[in-house]
């Protein structure tokens, strides 16, 4: 749809790399400018289930 409306002048190649270019820009600058984004990832931690009544679900 690009090309046809461009008449190829803007290469589908260079808008998705410029995108995914832009998308590794900020989420660096966030990651840099946030630490709470940094620290509160406990990556390997595994999360505790939460205790469910016994028996099959209602429903």
């Amino acid at each position: 749809m690009l090309v046809t409306a461009t008449g190829e002048r803007v290469p589908l190649w260079s808008v998705a790399g410029g995108s995914l270019l832009g998308v590794l820009a900020m989420s660096t600058y966030l990651w840099r400018r946030h630490p709470r984004l940094a620290g509160g990832a406990d990556l390997g931690d595994e999360v505790r289930a939460t205790p469910h009544a016994p028996g099959p679900p209602r429903g």
